[in-house]
């Protein structure tokens, strides 16, 4: 008996967050073993692709298709909802939906024209659900009728494997506790994101002017709460390009030079950045990589790889941040 046909458009070769959950969600259909799956593989913003070849994922690339041949009996499609198309018999949307109240009305338009919205939390469905737009004539100025969506919304909750995620003792040395343990306000706020591109006002994730909005809404406060902006741009130094690690460097110099009191900048952020730097400078890439890459450490790399106390957190040994490679 033949299967159904089963097609996702997905950035599942992208190294993102959405490239991340693509992954997941197409392997876990993958295992399933019900349906025919094959994949289109799609862009993600500016994060760069390579991430199935990086980590020898053939059970994913081994589906890739360049185009769709007959019309699937599922289509599924990871992305915003603006570029939803349907494509299948039935249509399936994923999406992380939004953070806000409310959101665009060409993504109410995009839901209505699959047959089932998936998304990420009761948040994000209650925007989609409850935003409502009215439809004016142009002409008379009378209503006219509502813009709502109208395809089913179901919650996918996002997972964790627990055998890899649980809690486990704090090390109050780590340099990172000293940082939180070191701030006297009685309030924080924290904010995580990634400061990928651009300078002031060009990134994603607009980190540049959250710093701005929090400096200018508390500067007149007597009473100042604390402020946590955890691995903003030192994101880049995942890369074993140097050059990426050199851009990191040169957002953090811009902040510092902009809010001086951004003390974990000038501290954690750089600090991590240049550790970063040294290692790639000594191996011109990430020993502790190797394996999961299928890469052949060399007799230097083996060694620094079993000398935990020089061997940085990150990597998994002991060498806090603060600290310089040998």
């Amino acid at each position: 008996m033949n299967k159904n046909t089963f097609y996702i458009s997905a950035p599942v070769d992208t190294y993102s967050g959405y490239g991340a959950r693509s992954r997941d969600l197409v392997r876990a259909i993958i295992n399933q073993g019900k349906y025919d799956v094959k994949i289109l593989s799609q862009r993600w913003g500016n994060t760069r692709f390579g991430y199935l070849k990086d980590h020898n994922d053939t059970e994913i690339s081994s589906r890739i298709v360049s185009k769709v041949n007959t019309q699937p009996d599922i289509w599924m499609q990871i992305t915003v909802p603006n570029e939803f198309q349907p494509m299948g018999k039935f249509n399936i949307g994923v999406t992380a939906g939004i953070e806000t109240t409310i959101c665009h009305g060409t993504w109410i338009e995009g839901c209505n024209r699959m047959n089932l919205i998936l998304t990420s939390s009761e948040h994000s469905k209650n925007t989609f659900t409850k935003t409502i737009f009215e439809k004016i004539n142009n002409q008379t100025n009378i209503k006219e009728g509502e813009l709502k969506i109208t395809t089913p919304v179901e919650v996918l909750l996002e997972g964790a494997d627990l055998t890899k995620y649980f809690p486990t003792k704090v090390d109050s040395n780590l340099e990172i506790i000293r940082s939180i343990d070191s701030i006297k306000e009685t309030f924080c706020f924290l904010s995580v994101g990634h400061w990928m591109q651009g300078n002031f006002g060009e990134d994603r994730k607009n980190i540049a002017y959250l710093i701005k909005a929090f400096t200018e809404v508390f500067k007149n406060k007597l009473k100042k709460p604390a402020a946590i902006l955890y691995l903003l741009p030192w994101a880049l130094a995942h890369s074993e390009n140097i050059k990426d690690l050199e851009s990191a460097l040169s957002i953090i110099e811009l902040t510092v030079k902009a809010y001086p009191e951004f003390t974990l900048f000038e501290g954690r952020n750089k600090q991590a950045v240049y550790q970063h730097q040294q290692v790639l400078e000594k191996f011109g890439r990430y020993p502790q990589r190797n394996n999961a890459l299928g890469r052949t450490s060399t007799v230097q790399e083996k060694k620094w790889l079993d000398d935990k106390a020089n061997l940085p957190i990150w990597a998994g040994g002991k060498l806090p941040i603060d600290q310089d490679i040998k």
